[in-house]
């Protein structure tokens, strides 16, 4: 069963604003920038949440897929014109290829399966940017 925070994207959003002390939409300017040096031609996001990398690709001229599996997320994307594949990535598939695979903010979710993701993710690409957060509300200062 998911959390209430997955439920409805302006929950996320609240939720995520919060953790990240009103810098949520800033977290991408990293992944904004390395897209923008590397210039793929397309990016593969898994556990994508929201669409601010779908956004950010469309004006870019980047093809970008969206992989979830919550329903709420793969609805409001297709919703905002945008291409999705729902599915579980804690079981083995095959995932389109891509120049580049994007997770944010997800590796929590794969604790038990992190060999298989990254075999599954390693078939479909071989660049993968890795974005997961040191410093948020809980971190207390030395920590990081």
């Amino acid at each position: 069963m998911l959390s209430p925070v997955y439920w409805d994207i302006r929950i996320y959003r609240m939720i995520m604003f919060l953790l990240y002390g009103g810098g949520y939409a800033s977290r991408y300017s990293s992944i904004f920038n390395y897209i923008k040096e590397k210039n793929p031609k397309n990016v593969l996001e898994l556990c994508f949440g929201d669409v601010l990398l779908a956004r950010f690709c469309q004006e870019n001229s980047i093809q970008w897929l969206g992989v979830d599996r919550n329903t709420s997320f793969i609805n409001y994307a297709k919703k905002k014109g945008f291409n999705v594949l729902q599915r579980d990535l804690t079981l083995p598939q095959h995932l389109p290829d891509s120049d580049l695979v994007v997770i944010s903010g997800a590796l929590y979710h794969f604790n038990d399966c992190i060999d298989q993701l990254f075999e599954t993710i390693l078939k479909s690409s071989d660049a993968i940017l890795i974005s997961e957060h040191v410093i948020n509300f809980n971190t207390t200062k030395g920590q990081g």
